[in-house]
């Protein structure tokens, strides 16, 4: 991915970062069939490969979904492309129908329903205060409250020693 290209042509010149492409390459000068691109200086051994090269001169892209109308000029990127409508989306969301491929694309919407759910469940204990309700009651004392942190803090003046005494009584 450096953009080197190590492996060059001995008889025109070309380059290319992989052997195997080289060795493919080389063929165009040792077989008797070539196509060659009127447009450019492409060369092939291959007509299909021409065929291939030529649409983009054209702007064509001779390889379209079915599914969803996505076009290209490689067959390869339409077989990796159709693979997306093919796959079963295995993380779904709890709360709504999202679904996706990714278990951090979930994680990343997930967090879209916990604002909005932490913010109800806020609203619904202040109106249960507005309304009179007072359901944490402390088992020491009976005293009771709508708020659990309320009765937290209530609760340790129950279990909290005496700090000051009196030397009288």
């Amino acid at each position: 991915h450096t953009g080197e290209k190590p492996y060059l042509c001995k008889e025109c010149g070309y380059g290319t970062a992989y052997k195997k492409q080289l060795s493919r390459h080389v063929e165009i000068h040792t077989r008797k069939k070539q196509y060659r691109c009127e447009h450019c200086d492409f060369l092939t051994n291959q007509k299909r490969e021409l065929d291939i090269h030529k649409s983009k001169h054209a702007g064509e892209n001779p390889y379209i979904c079915k599914e969803c109308g996505f076009s290209t000029v490689y067959k390869t990127s339409l077989s990796r492309h159709v693979k997306i409508h093919t796959r079963q989306k295995q993380y779904k969301c709890k709360h709504c129908d999202y679904s996706t491929k990714e278990k951090r694309e979930l994680d990343k919407h997930k967090s879209s329903h916990a604002n909005s759910t932490n913010k109800k469940r806020k609203l619904d204990k202040h109106k249960s205060s507005h309304a009179g309700e007072k359901p944490y009651i402390c088992k020491e004392c009976g005293f009771s409250t709508a708020y659990k942190t309320s009765l937290v803090k209530h609760v340790k003046i129950h279990t909290r020693k005496k700090q000051y005494r009196c030397e009288h009584c």
